[in-house]
């Protein structure tokens, strides 16, 4: 009976209520870990803050430039740009390959950014890791957006802030003198095309002046010739005319004179006094008469007028000072072969002179065109709202954070030593009590 309530009495209770008062105990007791384990974290984090070398943050702030200094640009009429897209092409060059190059080839900057390392693998793997130190906040935006200050920043780490202010200021100006240079280069090549297509215009307009022109030449030839033989052949018919009528006329001075000699008239007569010189034969001249005045009564002239005419008549070898229309058809012959507008074509050497109102503004576009220079250094294409200054303290390592970091471990660790050893040792107490 009594080996039962000895059994029932060693039977142990458990409880779901936690006594607060034996934790406290037990905390009291193993209070020393707790502070030992604290002061041993905050111990390795001042050796650490003591150790470790400070990183500073560097960053520089840009925005749009003012449209004001792109007019010289606008107003050359070569190229437009407004603020928002000369700010586009320095964000473009702000994050290129070529001006990290450049940056980073420069002997200040590569030097404080290798140290010792001498490799060529090293080299590049450095530049990597300074590309990759190198943060842009550059939000890609429209052409024509003009972006707040605050969203356009870059920033940069570095133990040394000196050299980290080097970097980002020189980033910043090496991106805007490269961009004006990418924009002037393609301003250049745009105005040469331009100022190659108006001397193009007109070396076509010359072309195709001097090609009119013979083709001009050409057409008044055809015509001229066309009237030349025209004016020829009605010369050519006068003139057979005219030969026609004088041989017409010999005949006629012929039959006059064979009719004079008949009648026997020597010199130039009437025919009054013919009539009283013969008057038994006055039917016979009746019937001469009649004949006679068919032939405008030649024979009157008598023998020696008659054959003096014929004489002349027979010798004379050009009829065209007796016709007036030889004359004038000789004339107008004569100025179908001198066409005056077919001779000025033919000596005219510059037909630029002849096109002038087409080419004049284009000559005055091409010498506009020359007169245009931008001056890069007057260009801007951003403008720094805050540039990179020497930071007041590093960005890490966080002396409170890794204080506060080392007390919150050690006061964990603390706690956890605090229970653990206790219940080791009783643990190994068991065995022996046994």
């Amino acid at each position: 009976m009594e080996m039962g309530q000895n059994l029932s009495n060693s039977t142990p209770t458990y409880s779901d209520e936690i006594d607060l008062r034996e934790l406290f105990d037990k905390l009291w007791a193993g209070r020393w870990w707790l502070v030992g384990t604290t002061a041993m974290c905050v111990v390795i984090a001042m050796l650490y803050l003591m150790v470790a070398k400070p990183t500073y943050e560097v960053t520089a702030y840009v925005r749009p430039p003012l449209s004001s200094n792109l007019n010289e640009i606008n107003l050359s009429q070569v190229m437009e740009l407004s603020a928002g897209g000369a700010f586009a092409r320095f964000r473009k060059s702000l994050v290129s390959k070529e001006v990290m190059t450049e940056l980073f080839n420069i002997p200040e900057i590569k030097s404080g950014f290798m140290g010792n390392s001498e490799t060529a693998a090293t080299k590049e793997q450095l530049f990597i890791e300074f590309e990759e130190e190198l943060r842009l906040h550059v939000p890609v935006a429209e052409k024509d957006a003009v972006l707040v200050s605050d969203a356009n920043s870059i920033s940069f780490q570095h133990f040394d802030p000196e050299y980290a202010v080097k970097v980002v200021n020189w980033l910043v100006d090496i991106a805007e003198k490269n961009a004006i240079k990418t924009f002037v280069e393609e301003f250049e090549a745009k105005r040469t095309v331009r100022i190659k297509k108006a001397e193009l215009r007109i070396d076509e307009g010359i072309t195709l002046e001097k090609v009119l022109r013979h083709k001009r030449i050409e057409n008044l030839e055809e015509v001229s010739q066309l009237a030349v033989r025209n004016a020829e052949d009605n010369l050519d018919m006068l003139r057979k005319t005219a030969s026609q009528q004088r041989a017409d006329r010999i005949e006629e001075l012929k039959e006059a004179m064979l009719m004079a000699k008949q009648l026997k008239i020597i010199n130039p007569t009437t025919l009054g006094a013919l009539t009283s010189r013969d008057a038994n034969k006055t039917a016979t001249m009746k019937v001469n008469t009649g004949v006679s005045n068919s032939k405008e009564l030649l024979y009157l002239k008598g023998v020696n007028h008659l054959g003096a005419e014929l004489d002349v008549l027979a010798k004379r070898t050009s009829d065209d000072f007796s016709v007036p229309a030889i004359r004038n058809a000789v004339s107008k012959l004569e100025l179908l072969k001198r066409n005056r507008e077919l001779e000025m074509l033919k000596r005219r050497q510059n037909d630029e002179a002849f096109i002038m109102d087409k080419i004049a503004p284009l000559r005055g576009e091409i010498q506009r065109l020359k007169n245009v220079d931008i001056d890069a250094a007057k260009l801007s294409f951003s403008r720094v709202d805050q540039p990179a200054v020497l930071p007041v303290k590093p960005l890490k390592p966080r002396k409170l954070v890794v204080l506060a970091v080392a007390v919150l471990l050690g006061g964990m660790l603390g706690l956890l030593l605090a229970f653990i050893v206790p219940a080791i040792r009783s643990l190994d107490r068991e065995p022996c009590n046994e």
